[in-house]
């Protein structure tokens, strides 16, 4: 069976010189305008998955806290019995779920170090005393106010900022106010931008 030819059909199969470099330039380009974006991208998933495991780690503590009546041992696991706190380690990068009190004055239950490159803040204005940022809650779900001991006039709660380093302006806020309500700042919003300014 024969397959007629069509005129002018060219033997020779293939790209011509124009066609590749088009293509080239067209890769250049998108090439060139992706890796600022995917770096982005990358900083603010991490920002992001750190904002959203400070804040449960925060809640856990303070749900441990409302449990207190109940439980006795403020709902830890057998045998740490004591107050819940959540006590951040600044200069290392990392928190604490810690117990105080109950068989023994301080017991880590859990450590979180955060992703590599992540920082972790605390940006309310009061002086600490050199005492270590520690975040606990009362049995009713308040802010405890005896972290600050008697150098506490009038407590603002905390404020914390959470951001890849080189780049404050792309972070996020956690706000823990003393009712003991917290809440996300992200960077994309009009507030954050002000105060960061």
């Amino acid at each position: 069976m024969d397959i007629p030819k069509r005129s002018g059909y060219r033997s020779e199969q293939g790209f011509s010189l124009v066609e590749i470099a088009i293509v080239f330039a067209i890769l250049s380009v998108f090439i060139a305008l992706v890796p600022p974006n995917a770096a982005r991208l990358y900083r603010s998933a991490i920002v992001e998955y750190e904002t959203q495991r400070f804040v449960s780690e925060v809640r856990y503590v303070q749900r441990l806290s409302r449990t207190t009546e109940e439980e006795g041992d403020r709902g830890l696991p057998t045998g740490k019995a004591g107050v819940p706190e959540l006590r951040v380690l600044e200069g290392e990068n990392q928190y604490v779920l810690a117990s105080i009190g109950g068989a023994s004055p301080m017991r880590y239950l859990k450590t979180y170090t955060l992703h590599r490159g992540a920082q972790l803040r605390l940006v309310s204005d009061h002086d600490r005393q050199g005492r270590p940022i520690s975040v606990r809650f009362t049995s009713d779900g308040l802010v405890d106010q005896d972290t600050w001991g008697r150098f506490a006039v009038s407590y603002p709660g905390y404020t914390f900022h959470i951001f890849m380093e080189g780049h404050p302006d792309e972070g996020s806020r956690v706000i823990i106010d003393n009712v003991g309500r917290i809440r996300v700042e992200r960077s994309d919003t009009q507030k954050y931008k002000a105060i960061t300014q």
